[in-house]
């Protein structure tokens, strides 16, 4: 088994990178939202902001579907490249068509069945590469999904300032994306579920033993981390724009800058995702949130755009370098009967997150009561981070398995 998983070439990594991809594709549209704000001024509000959240919650639902049968009754590769397909359609269409809103949400919907798929790509990666190589190529992934949104999302907003439609011509790099998969993605070996294999495994992940087929109890507990993580953090991704405007301190193109620097602090973090894991082992979730809880505390002390970039710093690498060691966890303490269903399940929890942010902006305002509903959702955030590091530290060997490397 171990050596048909390290026959692969430099193009299947890249393939596998790609795989990974899709999964930022709902936030490339986000630099336009704006735009269509001024487009659409019937449309309510929190309906416009569903140009993000609306894949979220579809690829949600789907991938937990798509869980129970890659792998086994649908091949990984099949299921990628046909995502990838829904993504380049569902992105593009809108400046085709968007006489209303209801069409662009409904090219969003087709959108978010594309980055269903890649629900699972901590699970392909798994399944595909050699033991010592997991943690870097999953972190190699995630940094190419964010050096593709640091990358496109300026050019969004470029294009979104023509006609809002026009920021949906980005997502031509889909394209791209498809055609490395359909020539270079490799369908990984199936697991055999035979007692040589198990007793492998659970030589490295105590949490996994033979003949489960059953999820794994720590898998829920890490989808609620994961779920915390977008919803309360989101506030930086939607407001921080007009959070520095209403503070003073900045403009949009500044806080466009800052989360320029939010997503370039966790693909650099993510880079070297095999060195952190290294570094701190089993504590690599709880030092990420406390990263996030000390970048938000920042956030409402600053006076000034370079203590709001410092903020951007450490609210990316904790969120960003987080999402990607929770499916690294995920993976480590999964049976292997559920590896993809279990990485699916984190990757949704994700996306429900997504989707009920802008509540739980609205819930934190009517707790907190600060002067605006995002500084409000910044305030009530630091105290969840604070608890979720206390619980990663806490739980740390449940949540992780193991400190030895794969």
């Amino acid at each position: 088994m171990e050596d048909k998983k390290i026959r692969l070439t430099f193009m299947n990594y890249v393939a596998l990178c790609a795989a990974c991809m899709v999964s930022g594709a709902p936030g490339l549209a986000g630099p336009a939202i704006a735009t269509c704000i001024e487009a659409f001024p019937d449309v309510p509000t929190a309906t416009i902001r569903m140009l993000s959240t609306l894949p979220n919650l579809i690829s949600m639902f789907v991938g937990l579907g798509l869980g129970t049968v890659v792998g086994k009754k649908i091949p990984y590769r099949t299921v990628s490249i046909t995502g990838a397909l829904l993504v380049l359609i569902g992105g593009i269409g809108p400046f085709f068509f968007h006489s209303n809103w209801g069409i662009v949400l409904m090219f969003r919907a087709i959108l978010g069945l594309g980055v269903a798929t890649g629900t699972y790509k901590a699970a392909l990666i798994m399944r595909s590469v050699p033991a010592d190589r997991k943690a870097q190529i999953i972190g190699y992934g995630q940094s190419a999904t964010n050096l593709m949104m640091v990358i496109i999302q300026p050019i969004t907003g470029m294009l979104a300032d023509i006609k809002f439609y026009y920021a949906f011509l980005v997502y031509i790099v889909i394209a791209f994306i498809f055609v490395i998969e359909l020539f270079f993605l490799k369908e990984p070996p199936k697991e055999e579920m035979t007692a040589d294999t198990e007793t492998k495994e659970s030589d490295k992940t105590p949490a996994v033993t033979q003949g489960k087929r059953r999820i794994a109890f720590w898998i829920f507990p890490l989808a609620v981390i994961s779920f915390l993580n977008i919803t309360c953090l989101y506030a930086f991704n939607t407001g921080i724009s007009s959070y520095v405007v209403d503070k003073n301190i900045g403009t949009a193109v500044a806080a466009g800058t800052a989360l320029s620097v939010y997503t370039f602090a966790g693909m650099l973090g993510n880079v070297f995702l095999k060195q952190f894991t290294k570094i701190f082992g089993r504590f690599s979730i709880a030092v990420t949130d406390a990263c996030i809880m000390l970048g938000l505390i920042l956030l409402v002390m600053a006076n000034g755009m370079p203590v709001i970039f410092a903020a951007a710093v450490l609210c990316g690498f904790g969120y960003i370098v987080g999402s990607t060691s929770l499916q690294y966890a995920a993976g480590r303490v999964a049976y292997p009967a559920t590896l993809v269903l279990s990485t699916s399940i984190i990757t949704c929890a994700s996306g429900g997150g997504s989707f009920l942010s802008s509540y739980y902006i609205g819930l934190a305002h009517s707790i907190v009561g600060a002067q605006t509903e995002v500084q409000s959702a910044y305030i009530l955030s630091i105290f969840v981070f604070a608890a979720l590091a206390v619980f990663g530290v806490i739980c740390s060997k449940k949540l992780y398995g193991t400190d030895k490397e794969e």
